[in-house]
């Protein structure tokens, strides 16, 4: 269900220069097996300002093999990412859950409608859907021009700016509203059966080609995430 393809094509690519991105394509050995299996799970979880819902893997695995090939595809995923940086990810660390995105633009929040960034150290996902329905697009703030929150600093400008920006117009379609503010530095196409983590940091935005209505879980855009819950920190010299 879970088996990962023994010959995927790896690949690091920088987003404008400056932001390293770890791309496996062709990641599982048969991708549309765990597409199926993803849709059979129960899409009740709501997670932050995701405009979708989530299905914890966890709690679906019924087998010792479907137990095993989780475990071995979070542990390929920690050391795929231990190999291309600095970072020291135990696979224990590494959770994975399956994600829709439900919500059309037209209700989308007023802090949906701008890129954000995430605590975590890395963002890591596996795009579903044999037709492409959307990838992730990488942003620059060009009010206080960064892309990306490296300090406290940083952190307390994007706090500022989101209090302060406006709701922005209504759309039918994920398209980005705020132009003006945002300037779009790179973009990953979501590819079948692609495997991509980046720096959370990155401000990122999802994107999205089609929500269907009423809700149709076959239809809607599915993506896997891995999630790095820690990072161990190395031992002080």
């Amino acid at each position: 269900m879970l088996e990962l393809n023994d010959n995927p094509t790896v690949r690091i690519e920088m987003a404008a220069g400056q932001f390293p991105i770890l791309y496996i394509d062709d990641f599982y050995a048969d991708p549309l097996a765990v597409r199926e299996y993803a849709l059979n799970l129960a899409f009740d979880q709501f997670v932050a300002l995701y405009p979708g819902r989530h299905a914890p893997l966890d709690g679906g695995l019924k087998s010792e093999d479907e137990r095993m090939a989780a475990a071995e595809a979070c542990a390929y995923v920690a050391e795929m990412l231990k190999s291309v940086s600095s970072l020291d990810i135990a696979h224990e660390d590494v959770r994975t859950d399956f994600s829709l995105i439900t919500t059309p633009a037209r209700d989308l929040l007023k802090f949906q409608k701008h890129p954000h960034y995430d605590q975590t150290p890395v963002l890591s996902l596996v795009y579903l859907n044999p037709q492409d329905m959307g990838g992730t697009s990488f942003w620059r703030n060009r009010v206080f021009d960064r892309a990306a929150i490296v300090t406290p600093e940083d952190r307390q400008a994007y706090t500022r700016f989101m209090e302060e920006a406006p709701l922005g117009e209504v759309r039918d379609d994920y398209t980005m509203v705020h132009t003006d503010t945002w300037e779009k530095i790179h973009e990953i196409e979501g590819k079948f059966n692609r495997f991509v983590a980046y720096p959370a940091s990155v401000f990122h935005w999802v994107n999205c080609t089609y929500v269907p209505e009423p809700v149709d879980l076959r239809r809607s855009r599915l993506t896997q995430r891995f999630s790095i819950h820690r990072v161990n920190q190395p031992p002080a010299s």
